[in-house]
Order: C-alpha cells, then structure tokens, then sequence
C-alpha cells in the first residue's frame, strides 16, 4: 500500500521535476527549502495534468463526429502509447512558455543564486576593468564566447577578449580610438583569488 502511494505521488510529480529541470539549463537554481521545491513541482504537475485532460476530454468529444473507418487507420501504439507523447508535448510547451514568459537566457553559470550569477546572466555581453591584488589591471570583453562560474570554490572568469595596456596601466588605443586588442591573444582565465575587484562598462569598447 505505502509502495502504491510514494508511485503515485512519483506518478504525479514527474511532469512538474521535468519541467524544472527544463528550465533550469537556462537559469541559476532558486534556493528553496525541500518543501517548497516540492511545492513547485507538485503546481507544475497540476496545470499540466488539467492541461492534459481537458486535452482528452475535447478529443473524446470530436471522436464521436468522427467516421469509425478513420478511426480504424489510427495505428495500435499511436492510441495507446499516444497519451504519454501528448502529455509530453504539454510539459515541454509549458516549460516553453515559462522560459519566454520570464525571458530567460541561455546560462553559462553553474546553477547557484549569487549575485555574481544574476549579473552575468543578465549582461551577457559587457566589458570589464578588473584589478589584480598584486595591482595589474585587465581589461577584457565578456561575450559570447566567455565564462563565468559560480562556484563558490572556483569563482574564476574566463574573458574571449583582452587589451593592451601601458606601463601606467591605462588601455592604449588606436588610430580610430578603440582599445588595442593583444595580438595572437585567445583570451584570459581569472581565478577568484586573483581578483580584487571588478568596474564593468557597457557593450561597446
């Protein structure tokens, strides 16, 4: 009996931990206790279930104005195994729109909720001033091609793009005034022990 209720509940829940694990390859994971993590799973499974048998019920009531003979051409796995591929395309079409619905992004972080995270997931294209605690300075282009992570161990920063600077450890620029790029460079890795703070500036160098 208790085996019958935890599939149930299983059962019931799936759709909803589908649909979070959806969504979050897109966005940092929100910390919640375990309750409320259930909690959401469990409002994700009821749409999508009410969703689901309002599906049903309108198709149940087109069938009967449907002749028996187009019926019949519906091949054998489609009418049984049919209503799991709906009740998957339901998942994935909600999980969709709750994508779009909160505009989220693809992510290039590690799923903590810092605000480390909410920056770089919200500007991902931006350029940095970063000093060193040995006191060099970087400047650098965070875009697409970038990373930044946040694991609180390992919060390092990896830029596509960095610029020469002089010996005052100011940006040197160039005839059309825009930042000299390093030649030949592929970018830099910044680990979080080397970073003393960070200035960011717009999309534009």
């Amino acid at each position: 009996m208790i085996e019958q209720e935890v599939l149930n509940i299983l059962y019931f829940a799936i759709p909803g931990v589908i649909t979070e694990l959806y969504l979050r390859q897109y966005r940092p994971a929100k910390k919640r206790s375990e309750q409320l993590e259930l909690y959401i799973f469990i409002l994700y499974s009821v749409i999508e279930w009410s969703i689901f048998y309002i599906v049903i019920g309108i198709f149940n009531k087109i069938s009967v104005y449907i002749p028996q003979a187009i019926i019949t051409l519906i091949p054998d796995f489609l009418m049984q195994y049919g209503k799991y591929a709906l009740m998957l395309i339901i998942i994935l079409c909600s999980a969709y729109i709750l994508k779009k619905k909160n505009r989220i992004e693809p992510k290039k972080l590690l799923p903590l909720d810092t605000a480390w995270d909410s920056f770089f997931l919200n500007n991902p294209h931006v350029f940095m001033e970063i000093h060193l605690n040995d006191g060099k300075v970087i400047y650098g282009e965070y875009a697409e091609n970038s990373y930044a992570s946040s694991d609180s161990e390992n919060m390092d920063i990896y830029l596509e793009r960095i610029f020469e600077v002089d010996e005052r450890e100011q940006l040197v620029f160039d005839r059309n005034d825009k930042p000299m790029e390093i030649n030949g460079s592929k970018g830099i890795l910044i680990l979080k022990e080397q970073i003393q703070y960070i200035k960011f500036f717009g999309d534009e160098a």
